[in-house]
């Protein structure tokens, strides 16, 4: 296991920062508006669960280049803009979602968590594993990190971990073969 962390070979996220630095690191954002200190701002807003802010940093990076990094994710993510902030906030997964899942902006654009922890991804022949640690979802791959998953209020999930960033996963409605159990 040590041997995989010190290869980057086992998920990682990055650790939050205190409410206070974050509302800071946006405030800065806001003020300075460079393109590198936004986009920085966005990930790590993101990743501590301010989705919204996130991608308002997003569009402030973009604002300064219009091939900016930032500009595809800022614009993959506007349908955050019309949902409720407190529908947007991180809650710990007590139990592996159901059903499928779609991201305008994801290595894996399709999720469908199937019955023991099985997910099949759009554009892959075999299926992959998922299981929770610390109230995240984490979908194993056989080589790389594990991608990261957080489950938010309105039962959609964020991509949290590096190669997953950015990813918004909006539930779908249920195809009827979609059963589970915990």
């Amino acid at each position: 296991m040590m041997g995989k962390a010190l290869l980057g070979l086992q998920h990682s996220v990055d650790a939050p920062l205190p409410p206070a630095q974050l509302d800071e690191l946006i405030a800065l954002c806001r003020v300075q508006q460079g393109e590198t200190f936004c986009a920085d701002t966005a990930e790590t807003l993101w990743s501590s669960g301010r989705l919204q802010q996130a991608r308002e940093a997003l569009q402030l990076s973009c604002a300064q280049r219009a091939d900016a990094p930032a500009c595809r994710p800022a614009k993959d993510l506007g349908v955050l803009a019309s949902a409720p902030g407190t529908a947007l906030a991180p809650v710990t997964a007590s139990a592996l979602p159901c059903g499928s899942f779609e991201a305008e902006r994801s290595v894996l654009s399709q999720l469908r968590f199937l019955q023991d922890g099985v997910v099949e991804a759009g554009g892959r022949e075999q299926p992959l594993r998922a299981s929770l640690r610390d109230g995240r979802i984490l979908i194993h791959r056989e080589l790389g990190s594990d991608f990261v998953l957080q489950l938010l209020q309105n039962g959609n999930l964020a991509g949290i971990d590096g190669g997953n960033r950015f990813a918004y996963y909006e539930r779908k409605p249920a195809a009827g073969n979609d059963r589970c159990t915990p």
